[in-house]
């Protein structure tokens, strides 16, 4: 079978993972067939992860590209994409697992349900912590292998009620994100994604099946909160209520504002946890008025505009950040 003829494509970006690629690699090796590819991009890696990637390059189902620079995650995955000769295109995090059996369930499904996108479950495993539990990707109980039509944004009204925006546990079909680029130079680039998938998605299936094992690590994690990754944060659920807004222009059902209820309370969100405590008012005040100054007339607008959509306990809820950020913005008051 050529390459022409491949059924599903596995896109894997790598940047310095040295102690997991390997993991990540063989995991889903030990499942592969002439149906599928996997393309390795080495996004020019600091560490020894090209040469661990490297040692793959005689697999014959296997193709290695090594980056002249480095891009980031978006551009890597854009020039992977463009790489790709499967049907379907599967992104996989170079850090994390593909579980046994996804491959098959995966391939068996798409070939019973030839759909848009497929959305699949995964493992939230903390390897530090010793957890490992299980992750529904699906909001409300449906039977195995149904297909659903994207009428009235049910796809992104399911990915936002069920809070999954990752890349990582769908499988997509490659003429729908052919022309769909990931965002370049933003933290956040699968939830920009998700929203520009909606737009264009057709139809979706829920296989319940556990198909990633996602790996929560030191350093995976962005703990450096600053001034871009609240932009990017915060624009990236901004972008995607005013794209909802100009596709459902009349209002046509109460998810408008829930969008909005819940991106306003991730705008509250990022200034009471920075701002928890007295001391960490002091500490994180430089970021908390950055949030405040820049976002709150923002954010109050869409509150204002939705708020009597909203029932009574979303309300409530609502209601006690934005008094919590009025106590903070108080206390940093007093100070100046």
């Amino acid at each position: 079978m050529n390459k022409a003829s491949k059924k599903l494509s596995i896109l894997v970006p790598v940047y310095n993972v040295e102690h997991y690629v390997a993991e990540c690699i063989e995991s889903i090796l030990a499942q592969m067939d002439e149906q599928t590819e996997l393309i390795l991009m080495n996004d020019a890696s600091t560490d020894n992860s090209g040469e661990i990637v490297a040692q793959y390059s005689t697999h014959p189902w296997v193709s290695i590209v090594h980056a002249p620079r480095n891009r980031g995650l978006s551009a890597t995955r854009n020039a992977l994409r463009k790489l790709a000769q499967g049907e379907y295109i599967w992104f996989v995090d170079s850090d994390d697992v593909m579980c046994t059996g996804a491959i098959s369930t995966v391939m068996a499904q798409i070939e019973a349900t030839p759909v848009d996108v497929l959305i699949g479950d995964y493992f939230f495993w903390d390897e530090g912590k010793g957890i490992k539990r299980q992750e529904k990707s699906f909001i409300g109980r449906v039977a195995a292998g149904k297909v659903f039509q994207n009428k009235q944004g049910s796809f992104l009204k399911n990915i936002t009620q069920s809070n999954k925006n990752y890349v990582w546990n769908k499988i997509y079909r490659h003429e729908l994100i052919a022309g769909l680029d990931f965002v370049e130079g933003v933290k956040f680039e699968d939830i920009y994604f998700m929203t520009d998938l909606a737009e264009k998605c057709r139809n979706y299936v829920y296989c319940d099946y556990v198909l990633i094992a996602y790996r929560v690590r030191a350093g995976s994690i962005v703990t450096n909160i600053n001034e871009q990754y609240i932009d990017d944060y915060l624009g990236a659920f901004i972008n995607r209520l005013e794209r909802w807004r100009q596709w459902y222009p009349d209002h046509q059902d109460k998810f408008e504002d829930y969008l909005a209820y819940k991106i306003v309370k991730r705008y509250a969100g990022q200034i009471t946890e920075l701002g928890k405590n007295r001391q960490a008012i002091m500490d994180n005040r430089l970021l908390i008025c950055y949030i405040y100054y820049k976002y709150n007339d923002v954010f109050m607008r869409y509150y204002h505009e939705y708020s009597k959509g909203l029932n009574i306990f979303r309300l409530y809820a609502v209601n006690k950040k934005l008094k919590e950020i009025r106590h903070i913005m108080l206390q940093l008051e007093e100070v100046e």
